[in-house]
Parts: structure tokens; sequence; C-alpha cells
């Protein structure tokens, strides 16, 4: 029977690592490394199994957790919370499952489970049938939309569910699954249903979570675009001013350089000639340093725009990078929203600046952007706003930006100093 509760243990820690797996952001297929993940988790698991339930529940989600760790490169708090979810989903279903065949059985449960091997192997295969269905339900509720949040929902639905897992544990320390207590079996079956439909009503409250969080940034997205536009045709009508004004001088001056070379002064028309150059140079904002990529480029020199046209003092340093593979439209995004975030931000300061710095360091692209402002509140949720009309959504930027950096392995931060706010963004290239 021994051989019989390891196969089926194999056959939940496979479960569990391709739920997790199914479930995070990682794109890792490799079937080698969740071969070892199964033959290791199984035989963590299987040996934890002769401890005390409380104990081996504990085991289960570390060595859970540190396995897909390990296999995939998913955010730490994401994997925690979706490796609590199996256990308990194994744990609940077990405790209806088991609870279901002594109400049916009653004393002669123990006679059948421990003494008969086709018995228990029915009895297991029902069981972990029980689990599989209620884990692939639980999948299909947590994969029906992009299960998105922020780090502070997660830790939050983490210890939910890990309150959910404790009770079951406590409950299964007191109450022996073995056949040896028959008589509460029936309120057991009705009271482990209950539980378990209160932690699926947890679940799709989570999904609910994600779904309005999602939400929430399409319109923070939608909000930028519109900014962008904009600023974009206030950009073009100064330039279409300044246009027209630079092609009337032009064309003044092309008749007196006329003049002057008809009159023999050509150093005078050579000189008017350069000053012609020079203000045909001003339309638009050339970059006297690049990074040799061009949508990182013209992000800045568009931003340089946007800012003179504001009336914003803009600095930058740029290095050539190397060789890029992070995803472009990551790297759009965190830059496009530091800059957005650190123009707003410049436009109401009394002295406004902006100054951005990219390079690359020890295979990450890193992007510092320093700006002015004038007065920035910390909420308790950790956004960032100001006296604004939109409050709730002013830092909603920000944690765009962070997620984007954790995907691509790296980190964001932010400090202030005096009257200067400085954000830094590192991904991995």
């Amino acid at each position: 029977m021994i051989f019989t509760d390891l196969i089926f243990c194999i056959i939940k820690c496979l479960l569990s690592l391709l739920f997790v797996r199914a479930l995070s952001t990682s794109k890792n297929t490799a079937v080698t490394p969740l071969i070892m993940g199964v033959t290791v988790f199984s035989a963590v698991s299987f040996g934890a199994s002769f401890l005390p339930y409380w104990a081996y529940t504990i085991i289960s989600v570390v060595a859970l957790t540190l396995a897909e760790t390990v296999l995939s490169e998913d955010n730490f708090h994401r994997i925690f919370a979706l490796s609590v979810t199996c256990t308990y989903t194994f744990s609940i279903t077990e405790i209806i499952g088991k609870s279901l065949f002594i109400w049916g059985m009653g004393g002669d449960f123990k006679i059948v489970f421990f003494t008969s091997i086709l018995n228990h192997i029915i009895i297991c295969a029902v069981v972990t049938a029980m689990g599989g269905g209620v884990l692939y339900a639980i999948y299909r509720l947590l994969s029906e939309e992009k299960t998105d949040a922020i780090k502070e929902v997660w830790l939050h639905f983490s210890f939910v569910i890990s309150v959910f897992q404790f009770v079951a544990a406590v409950f299964v320390s007191f109450y022996s699954l073995d056949g040896s207590q028959t008589d509460n079996a029936p309120l057991i079956v009705i009271v482990s249903v209950a539980f378990l439909i209160m932690s699926l009503m947890v679940m799709n409250f989570f999904t609910e979570i994600c779904n309005a969080y999602k939400r929430e940034k399409q319109i923070y997205t939608l909000r930028s675009d519109y900014s962008a536009v904009k600023e974009q045709l206030a950009v073009q009508f100064q330039t279409s001013k300044r246009l027209k004004k630079i092609r009337h001088d032009i064309k003044n001056h092309l008749i007196n350089a006329a003049m002057l070379i008809d009159s023999g002064e050509t150093d005078k028309a050579r000189e008017l000639l350069y000053e012609i150059s020079e203000s045909a140079d001003k339309l638009q904002p050339v970059l006297s340093e690049t990074t040799g990529n061009s949508l990182i480029d013209a992000i800045v020199a568009y931003k340089a725009a946007v800012c003179e046209s504001k009336d914003i003092k803009f600095s930058y340093s740029l290095e050539l990078l190397p060789e890029i593979k992070t995803p472009l439209s990551d790297i759009s995004s965190v830059l496009s929203n530091l800059l957005d975030n650190a123009t707003e931000a410049a436009e109401k300061a009394e002295t406004a600046t902006v100054n951005v710095r990219i390079f690359s360091y020890k295979n990450y692209i890193t992007i510092i952007v320093k700006n002015t402002f004038s007065q920035v509140y910390r909420q308790d949720t950790g956004r960032l706003f100001s006296k604004k009309n939109d409050g709730d959504n002013h830092g909603l930027g920000m944690e765009i930006i962070g997620e984007i950096c954790e995907r691509n392995g790296g980190i964001y931060k932010y400090k202030t100093s005096g009257m200067w706010f400085t954000a830094s963004a590192l991904m991995k290239m």
C-alpha cells in the first residue's frame, strides 16, 4: 500500500506543478526540469506524509513554492499564493472524499481501506480525482481573465487561503480520516463542502479584483494615450507656427542674400545663408547624444520637444547601448511613463526641470529620470499622489513601471531629495 500511496502522491505533485506553471507568467515549457521538479517535490511530500498533518501541509507548500521558484522566473509572492491554493485544494477534497466514504461505510471503512489493496486504490483514486477536478475548476476560474494584480493583492490572497489551509490542517489533526471516528461524518461532509464553497467564493472575488485592476490600467493607458495625442498636437501646432515664421524669414533672407551677391558682398551673403541653415535646424530638437536604439532616441527627442513647448528645461545623457533583447514595448512603456510623470510634475514646480539618463550596466538597461516637483504625498497604499482631480489614478503609472521591471528581471525605485524627485528603472537586456 505504501507503493500505491507513492503513486498517488506523484500524481498530486504533478498536477500541482502543472497548475502553478499554467497560471504563472513563466514561459519555460521544457519537460526535463518539470520531471526533475516532480521527482524532488514528490520525494519531499511523500516523506512528509508520515509526519503530523500540519507539518505535512507546511512542508508541501514550501517544497512546491521552492520547486516552482527554481523552475520558473515568476514572482515569489505569486508562486506562493498558487502553491498554497494547490495544497489547500487537495486537503479539503481529501476531507470531503474520505468523509463521504466513512459516512457510507461506517465502521467498515477502516477495514476496507487498510486491508484491501484494490479498495485502497479505488478510494485513493476517487479522492485524487476529486482534488484534480476541483483544482481544474479553480484553474478555469483564475485563467478566464489574466490574474494581473499588484504584490499587495497577491499577499492578501495568500493570507486568506493560508487561513483556510490552517483550519483544514487543524481539523484533520483533531478528526482523523482513518475511519476511527464515524459518528460525525455527515456533519463533517456538510461543513467541509460549505468551507470549500466559501474558499471558491474568495477566489472568485480575487479574480474580480484582478479584473478591476486590469480595467483601471486600461483606463489609465487610454488617458495617457489621450494626453500624449494632445501633447503631440500642441507640439505640431507650435512647430507649424515656427515653420511659417521661418519660411517667411528664409524668403526674405534669400532675397537679401541675392541682393548682396549682386552687389559683390559675398561674405555677408554667406553669413546670411548660415543663419538660414541654423533657423532650419531649430525646427526640431536634434539629439547630440544617442543610444543607438531608434525607439529610445525617438521617445527622448519627442519628450524634449514637449518640454520645450511647455518651457520646461530638458537635459539628457545617453550612452550607446548594446543589443537589447528586452521587449521594445516594455522599454517604450517604462520610458514614456517615467517621462510623462516627470514632465507633469515639473510643469507645476517653480523651476521646471527634467533630466533623463540612459545607460547599460552589468547587462541591465538603466533609466534614471529626475525632475523638480511642487509637493508629493504618500498614501498608505504605497501610491504617490499630488493635488490632482484624478488623485485615485495618480501613481498607477508607477505600479505599471514596477510590474514591467519585475517581469524583465529588474527593479523600480524612486526617492525624493529637497525639490528633486528621482525615479530609477532597471531591466535585463
